[in-house]
């Protein structure tokens, strides 16, 4: 029971490792961050076009 306890422990330590090195290698993160970025800038355009769209209406 300890030994398999120690091997899960274990095996949990090895695949955060490799995760972060591989999120890390593949730049998955920046890209979550950029997208992030983009759909921010994305909603402030829709709402001045939104904006813009009523006041040409009224």
């Amino acid at each position: 029971m300890e030994n398999a306890l120690i091997i899960l422990v274990v095996l949990i330590v090895l695949f955060i490792v490799f995760r972060k090195f591989n999120l890390w290698y593949w730049k998955i993160q920046e890209h979550i961050d950029n997208q992030k970025q983009i759909i921010s800038l994305l909603e402030k355009a829709c709402s001045r076009v939104g904006s813009m769209d009523e006041e040409i209406t009224e």
